[in-house]
């Protein structure tokens, strides 16, 4: 299958693709932008996130089901029921949003960010801040790097944070 008839998914960088609620529709982000793609008419729409264009980084489902968008700007929103209906969860401005994981009923937010303001957020259901993680220049539980990659739920329990500068591993002692 090409996709010669549609024009907007040539040449372009895709950085990310899940499908939605059945096999013939994909949520996609080209150049940054998010579209509602629709596999068996090759339909393309683009999804507003909010009232705006954002500049997405992240798109992805956690393990709950719930489908998460993050932006350049630190944004992040969550799916709604119905594949264009998103609405903001939670800001933290200024941060490229890298990864975002569900664990143990939070939503774990990674950034990309090289100054204090990078690293981790941990946001209960409620949308409030639950715990941060950043890499501290003194003491030995820090996290490697504020630019973090991945953020993993292990089955033993343990949370594995990729970072630009190296692993971190969180267990029931602690980073």
């Amino acid at each position: 299958l090409t996709f010669k008839e549609n024009d907007k998914l040539l040449n372009k960088q895709m950085v990310n693709f899940i499908e939605q609620y059945s096999a013939d529709e994909y949520l996609i982000v080209i150049n940054g932008i998010l579209y509602h793609f629709n596999i068996k008419d090759l339909s393309i729409k683009e999804i507003k996130l909010g009232a705006q264009h954002h500049w997405v980084s992240f798109l992805g489902r956690v393990e709950n089901g719930q489908i998460y968008v993050g932006t350049m700007a630190g944004e992040v929103f969550i799916n709604q029921n119905h594949i264009a209906n998103f609405i903001p969860f939670y800001s933290f401005a200024s941060n490229r949003v890298t990864t975002i994981s569900h664990i143990h009923n939070n939503i774990w937010i990674g950034f990309d960010n090289m100054n204090e303001s990078g690293g981790i957020v941990v946001v209960g259901s409620d949308r409030k801040l639950v715990k941060s993680y950043r890499k501290e220049y003194h003491g030995d539980k820090h996290i490697p790097s504020n630019r973090v990659r991945k953020i993993e739920n292990r089955k033993n329990g343990e949370i594995w944070i990729g970072s630009a500068e190296g692993l971190a591993v969180i267990d029931s002692i602690g980073i």
